[in-house]
Order: C-alpha cells, then sequence, then structure tokens
C-alpha cells in the first residue's frame, strides 16, 4: 500500500492561514488568555457563491496543542463568546522564548481520528496555527484541507440520476504538532455519491499536500460518463472550481472561429467544412450548444458573425435549441443590421422551444444605419422561448436611420416568452430612436424575478426602466429597477398583472391607476424599503413564498443589490 507523509504541509498551511504570523511581544504573563474566534473563508480561485469569513458560536470546543513556554497536548478550549476557557489555568513559562501553537476543530478530530463519515465525506477541519512571544495569544482559523467544486450546465445536470466521486487517496492520520497528514491510495475506492443539486453544484473538501487525482461518474438518460481530474496538488484552504458544460468533453463552442462558425451553420448556411455536431449534442430530443469559454470580439471578427435565427419581412426561421452559456463571457461583438431584418439582435428570433441560459453579454454595440433594421434588442430581437439566467453590461445601439419608427429594448425588443432571472446594466439608447425599454421596449408575456440598473436614451421623454409598452395580460414580478431616471413602464394595456417591482422613491410614477400600487418606492442610497427594510431581503421573501426555483439576490461590497447569478 502506498503511503504519504506530509510534513511540507505546514509551510503551505502558515503562509496560508491568516493567523500565521508572530504576534508583538508584550511583557509575560504568568497565566495565559485565548482569544480570536474568527473563521477565514476558503479562497475562491473563481468565485462560485459569496463567500464571507465566519465565527464560532459561543460553547464551541477546540482541541489545543502547544509547545515551548506553553506546554498543552489535546487541551479541551471552550469559547466563552469573549475568549477561550479550558478548565485548568495554563501557565506561561520560561523554558522557552516562544511558543509554538496548533489549535484544532472539532476537538474530537485526534480521539478518534475518523476523518470519513459513513457517506464518504471528508471532515472540513478548521485549523489555527501561529509562533507567540507572550501568553495573549489570538487565534485567527483557516480550513486545513482543500474545497473541489463540480459545476454541471443547467441543461446537463437536470437530467442527472446519480452522481459518484472517487478519490485516489484518502487521509488517514494528522499529526497535530506537526500539522502533517498520512494519506493512503483508496484501493477500497471508497466513493461519494451526491443527490442531484436543482442549481448544478457539487463540493466535497479533499486532501491538501498530496498528489491527488479524481474520477466522477455521472448517470444520465441511463448512460454512464466518466471525467477524470488529473493528479494535482491541492492547496490548503483553496477552493477550487471545475465546470461541466458537457456530456463529452470537448463540445462546444470554443473560440471566436467556432462562434462564426455556429452563427452560420445554425442559419443554413456552410461554413468551411464545419458542423453543428462540433458544437453540442441532442439529449432525449433537445438540442443543447455549448459554449466553453470567455470570448472577445474585436470590429474585424464581429463582421463575420451572423444573428442567430431570424424574423423580418420575407422569412421566419426561429432558433428553436438550447444556448447554454456557461457562465462564460460574450464580449465586444460590434454588430450592423442589415437591410430587410424586422427585428435585429445577437438573437434575432428564439422560437417557443427555443432557450438561452446563463450567457454574459458585455459590451455590446449595435450599429444601425438608413433603411435597415429598426427593431432592436441587445440578446433578443423577438423572443417566443425562454431566456433565463443571462446578464447583458454595457449595452449600446446607436441609430442613424430616418425610418420614423425606431426602437429598441436592452434585453430584449419584444417578448412573447420568458424572461427570468436577468440583469441589464448600462443600457445606453442614442440617435433616432422613439420609444426605449430597458429589459424590452414591448411585454406580452412574462417577465420575472429581473434587475435593469442605468437606462440611458436620448428620448427620455418616451424611455422605461423595464418596458416601454406593456400588453394585455402580461406579468412583470419580482422586479428590481435601479439609478433610473425615467419611467418604469410607458404605455400600458388592461389588465396587466404587476406584482412586487421596486423603484427609487426619486422616481414620480406618470401614471396613476389600480396597478400601480404594485410598483413600489425604495431608498435607493441604502437600498431600504420605506419601512427600513433591506430591498434583497423583500425580494428573496417573494421568492420563497412563490415557491420557485429563482435566483436570489445579494447586497455586494460596494452596498449595492443585484442579482446572485452564479459566476458572475
Amino acid at each position: 500500500m502506498k503511503r504519504f507523509s506530509i510534513l511540507s504541509i505546514t509551510l503551505l498551511l502558515l503562509s496560508l492561514t491568516p493567523g500565521c504570523k508572530e504576534e508583538t511581544a508584550i511583557e509575560n504573563a504568568p497565566y495565559v488568555h485565548i482569544s480570536g474566534n474568527n473563521i477565514s473563508a476558503f479562497h475562491e480561485t473563481t468565485p462560485v457563491r459569496a463567500s464571507t469569513d465566519e465565527t464560532f458560536p459561543a460553547s464551541s470546543i477546540i482541541s489545543f496543542y502547544s509547545e515551548g513556554a506553553l506546554s498543552a497536548s489535546g487541551i479541551p478550549l471552550t469559547w466563552t463568546g469573549q475568549h477561550w476557557e479550558s478548565k485548568e489555568p495554563l501557565v506561561w513559562t520560561n523554558a522557552s522564548p516562544s511558543a509554538e501553537i496548533k489549535a484544532y476543530y472539532p476537538a474530537d478530530v485526534f480521539e478518534s481520528q475518523k476523518l470519513y463519515n459513513d457517506a464518504g465525506e471528508l471532515a472540513d477541519i478548521l485549523f489555527a496555527s501561529q509562533s507567540s512571544q507572550s501568553g495573549n495569544i489570538n487565534l485567527t482559523f483557516g480550513h486545513l484541507f482543500s474545497k473541489i467544486t463540480f459545476r454541471i450546465a443547467h441543461s446537463f445536470n437536470h437530467r442527472i440520476q446519480k452522481l459518484t466521486i472517487t478519490p485516489s487517496h484518502l487521509v488517514s492520520f494528522i499529526h497535530a504538532m506537526g500539522a502533517s497528514v498520512t494519506a493512503e491510495e483508496n484501493t477500497g475506492n471508497l466513493s461519494l455519491t451526491r443527490e442531484v443539486n436543482p442549481e448544478g453544484i457539487y463540493s466535497l473538501i479533499v486532501p491538501s499536500g498530496i498528489p491527488l487525482s479524481l474520477s466522477l461518474k455521472i448517470t444520465c438518460s441511463g448512460k454512464e460518463y466518466v471525467y477524470e481530474l488529473p493528479e494535482q496538488v491541492y492547496t490548503p484552504g483553496v477552493a477550487y472550481l471545475h465546470p461541466i458544460n458537457s456530456r463529452q468533453p470537448g463540445v462546444g463552442i470554443d473560440s471566436v472561429e467556432d462562434y462564426i462558425a455556429f452563427t452560420h451553420l445554425i442559419n443554413g448556411y456552410e461554413y468551411e467544412g464545419r458542423s453543428l455536431e462540433e458544437f453540442g449534442e441532442t439529449i432525449d430530443g433537445e438540442t443543447i450548444y455549448y459554449l466553453l469559454k470567455d470570448l472577445t470580439f474585436t470590429e474585424e471578427t464581429s463582421e463575420e458573425v451572423m444573428e442567430i435565427g431570424r424574423k423580418d419581412y420575407y422569412k421566419n426561421s426561429p432558433f428553436n435549441d438550447t444556448f447554454e452559456g456557461n457562465y462564460h463571457v460574450i464580449k465586444g461583438l460590434n454588430l450592423t443590421g442589415k437591410s430587410g431584418q424586422a427585428y435585429f439582435a445577437i438573437f434575432g428570433y428564439i422560437g417557443e422551444k427555443g432557450k438561452v441560459s446563463n450567457l454574459v453579454i458585455e459590451d455590446l454595440f449595435i450599429h444601425i444605419t438608413d433603411s435597415e433594421s429598426i427593431r432592436i434588442g441587445g440578446i433578443a430581437g423577438y423572443n417566443s422561448g425562454v431566456i433565463d439566467n443571462c446578464l447583458l453590461h454595457n449595452f449600446t445601439t446607436h441609430s442613424e436611420s430616418s425610418y420614423e419608427d425606431m426602437n429598441a429594448g436592452g434585453i430584449c425588443f419584444i417578448n412573447f416568452g420568458t424572461i427570468q432571472n436577468c440583469t441589464a446594466t448600462s443600457i445606453t439608447i442614442s440617435g433616432n430612436y422613439i420609444g426605449t425599454g430597458g429589459i424590452t421596449y414591448k411585454n406580452q408575456s412574462e417577465i420575472t424575478n429581473c434587475h435593469i440598473s442605468s437606462l440611458k436614451s436620448t428620448n427620455r421623454k418616451k424611455c422605461a426602466a423595464i418596458s416601454y409598452v406593456v400588453d394585455t395580460d402580461c406579468r412583470l414580478t419580482n422586479v428590481l429597477c435601479s439609478k433610473i431616471s425615467g419611467n418604469v413602464i410607458h404605455t400600458y394595456g388592461s389588465p396587466y398583472i404587476a406584482e412586487h417591482c421596486y423603484y427609487p422613491s426619486s422616481i414620480n410614477l406618470s401614471f396613476d391607476n389600480d396597478y400601480s400600487k404594485e410598483f413600489i418606492p425604495y431608498q435607493e442610497e441604502n437600498y431600504q424599503c420605506t419601512d427600513g427594510t433591506a430591498i434583497e431581503t423583500v425580494l428573496n421573501q417573494w421568492i420563497l413564498s412563490n415557491g420557485q426555483a429563482l435566483q436570489p439576490w445579494i447586497r455586494t461590497t460596494d452596498q449595492t443589490v443585484t442579482l446572485n447569478t452564479y459566476g458572475y
């Protein structure tokens, strides 16, 4: 049996654990005072969710070790809420000028050395290490091991029946004062089976400081797919993200050239011998195309891009498949509307079976010249399908057309389908556009759990944050408007449903009817409702009360509020 004794892990932990530093020497005291209960969060190499430091609750117990001026071997210390307390006083001596200190949580980890539970999960052991020159000790804890998160594309994840993870090695022993571990080969094939997570997020704790490989086996639609993570030495206290974008590795859009080819092929045009099978796969009758990397376009490469799906005066060619963005970014597209296109956007026409999800669009520019497209959107021109969990940031469209009825929408021009969990920020509409909507120009169906922030238009009188035109029988629910200066909607049909939509209290609504009570003012300077409740709280309460699987709202470090769309 192959065995690793990892002594070098001490240096890694000392470099990463915030408490691993010498304290300023003060006058030595015969008795010891130990404080500090902060737990540093895992350092995310690629953020999956917002993470913050934590603290130990009162009555938590750690196992305390020390050599040198302070002698302790596995003494339990209890957190009182102010300091760590032992049953017997700890005494500082002159046996050494300093003490080398280690502390672990949970406290019983060394009693049993049972590091894996019955489900095969490795314990997330917290660890503090420092050298102190006095009996005044302040502990800060980090994570002894590493964390790996597999993020599986939704279009793949919701078909999974079973997911099993098998590590190549297991931790068999932790050496307290040496902060080293002994690891053995996983000859018994101990595996961890995960329940299917609707969000596609699967995390586990893995040994750090040793050469480790992982095997992930997924059962999907009755077939097994195996993904191998090659051998790697993981760093203590660090979280690693491994996205799984498709069932078959390598299938998807991997470059700007791939994307250009895809936009031609999906519209029925040949392109340099390429095929659509390179970019997607069909699962249970649904064809899914995957974006595998962030893509950045230049003006030159943008000229080769076609819009995906088309609805014009002569031909309807809807996109009726799924485009899975996998939280990747398409940046810098610079598009010009072509003559005869009634609706123009990245996706000109999303059909009733079409879906665009988990996609980030940044720095998009659409230029309209004379006698060309007249209905403009950012992500979609005409949507009859689903736009879910997408972010449109820094979208500018400028029109020089002489046509008298030029209009534009942010995420979409006209919506007959569903737009949910989407954010549009920094939208600029310039030139001779007549009407403008931040999320859509015209909504004839459903907009749910969306955010519009910072909308600018040269025609402020005919500019609306959510939709310029809200048609009969459509729905607007749980929508946040921020950093706007105009209306939330402009023209509306009756009846329509508006529920739980928020706008800055500095804005005066331009309408007064039975529906306006569902447009609720809030104080934008602190993102609080008029009763003092945080705006993210009420938005999340609506999601919980309706029992829908929608993305949550968070307050960011700069104290603004936005949707927490994973990976953004």
